[in-house]
């Protein structure tokens, strides 16, 4: 029956469900449907050719969809949807064919910014790497989708209208499932940095009853949001203990690059730097001293079930994993390359990595700003803009923001907005269905993101059993899609799971 509902005309797709009298409870056959707007329309389309995999690949582009029947922002809330050509003519393309194709959402935004749908043939500038992501999934068999998501400029675009938005391109993807080639119940989203920890969000919370005011006023279609796989760079997210987590990791550095002075990008090593002040110094410490805590009250384990902590100074097994992990990734590298670039934090011997100096490898890196690194007390952060609302552009979002920050007395995020945005508040909840696997990449060189962060993350999800394929990639800073042919032998790997061994 799959078979024939991808293969058909939705017009005589409709006809054969009324036949048959088909529910949507429980079935992979189309649902009753009372939204046109949200009805796929599989004649609606123009061809295209994508560069991808060395060759231009003819594929069917649907643009500019919407994906909720009462959009308030109708440009950023619509979808550009790519399927191979070759699907209509009932050939495969690379492991994959009409029935079997994942799709694969690509959430292209910095910085919580609103952003459109990718159209290939207008050769758009999105962020790196994307436009070669799109052409070579779509040339090894994957469906596409290309969101407009609202973003935090935009009134209608704090949060959790990011999240909310995402949701609701899944929700269309799954209920118009008969009528999209590929498999809605194998749905993966991806992002980088700031995007990363939104996608997070969306995998973690699938179904929450805590999204359904926000996605029932838009008219979002009635389907699940859940995720099949969530492919996470460098995630920003778990706001709440960012700014600890920076400052355990950078407490002590002093400099960082001065903002807004220099023609050079604060990643460049001949920035200007600036000296951190007595009261930021005493800042750091504070922030530092608290991180212990929050790590201790996950009950963290690692693989052989030993319990991960940090003591009051901030060490510990913690800490000690962590830096096993960077001597993993310097190994793994090690036997790909044969040799490393000299760094004078890293002993090796006899062709293995023996032992990783963390405090002059946190010296060389160097902070790249102030504390508070994401809840800024002058409001200055993406993060401030997220978490205002319409009547105010930029919010507090922390005790610490809203107690030090200024102006002095105003006011700050709702608590559950905050919670809203982050994924470690939707593990092991009953209501929660959480996406069955994740991959998640941290550059050794990333010094936006706090490196315990997402491996907090990543540490939850494999205490709950989830499947994780964490790593910190080596000599990589704060961005995403440097690795695409392992990442894609990975999806290949998962995809190819049949469905009831994913939980």
């Amino acid at each position: 029956m799959r078979l024939i509902q991808k293969l058909f005309r939705p017009c005589l797709m409709i006809a054969l469900i009324c036949l048959l009298g088909c529910s949507c409870q429980g079935t992979k056959l189309a649902p009753e449907i009372s939204e046109p707007k949200l009805r796929f329309d599989a004649t609606q389309f123009v061809k295209q050719q994508v560069s991808g995999g060395g060759r231009k690949l003819p594929v069917r582009a649907y643009l500019n969809l919407p994906y909720v029947e009462n959009p308030n922002d109708p440009e950023h809330q619509v979808l550009n949807l790519y399927v191979p050509d070759a699907y209509y003519n009932g050939v495969g393309v690379g492991a994959f064919n009409s029935v079997t194709a994942p799709i694969l959402v690509i959430y292209s935004a910095p910085d919580y910014l609103p952003t459109l749908p990718v159209n290939w043939d207008e050769k758009p500038k999105t962020q790196e790497g994307q436009p070669d992501l799109l052409g070579l999934a779509l040339s090894k068999g994957y469906i596409v989708v290309s969101p407009a998501v609202r973003g935090r400029t935009s009134p209608k675009g704090k949060a959790p209208a990011p999240v909310v938005d995402l949701k609701a391109v899944i929700r269309y993807l799954r209920f118009n499932d008969p009528y999209i080639a590929g498999d809605g119940q194998k749905i993966i989203l991806t992002g980088v940095g700031r995007g990363a920890g939104l996608v997070a969000v969306v995998g973690a919370s699938g179904d929450h009853p805590d999204y359904s005011r926000e996605l029932e006023s838009l008219g979002a279609a009635p389907a699940s949001d859940e995720i099949f796989a969530i492919l996470a760079y460098c995630p920003i997210m778990n706001l709440e203990h960012a700014d600890a987590a920076y400052e355990w990791q950078f407490a002590g550095i002093e400099e960082y690059p001065k903002q807004n002075s220099s023609p050079l990008p604060m990643n460049d090593p001949k920035a200007p730097l600036e000296k951190l002040t007595a009261e930021q110094r005493l800042l750091s410490t504070k922030l530092k001293e608290m991180f212990p805590s929050y790590v201790n009250s996950l009950k963290l384990t690692d693989p052989q079930g030993r319990s991960l902590t940090l003591n009051d100074q901030g060490e510990g097994t913690f800490k000690e994993y962590l830096i096993a992990q960077f001597i993993d990734s310097a190994q793994q590298t090690l036997k790909k390359k044969k040799n490393l670039d000299p760094v004078a934090w890293l002993k090796i011997e006899g062709g293995m990595v023996q032992s990783l100096d963390y405090s002059v490898y946190i010296r060389e890196l160097g902070r790249l700003r102030p504390p508070p690194a994401f809840d800024a007390f002058d409001q200055s952060t993406p993060e401030n803009e997220l978490f205002g609302n319409e009547m105010i552009p930029k919010r507090h979002f922390t005790p610490l923001g809203a107690h030090y920050g200024l102006p002095k007395g105003a006011k700050t995020a709702e608590e559950q907005t905050v919670r809203l945005m982050n994924p470690m508040n939707y593990l092991g909840q009953p209501n929660s269905k959480v996406a069955p696997h994740w991959r998640i990449r941290h550059g050794s060189r990333d010094r936006e993101a706090p490196s315990a962060i997402p491996l907090v993350f990543s540490l939850a999800l494999k205490n709950r059993k989830i499947d994780v394929d964490f790593a910190f990639a080596w000599n990589q800073g704060h961005t995403g899609f440097y690795d695409l042919d392992e990442l894609f032998r990975w999806l290949e790997q998962i995809s190819k799971l049949p469905l009831q061994d994913q939980k």
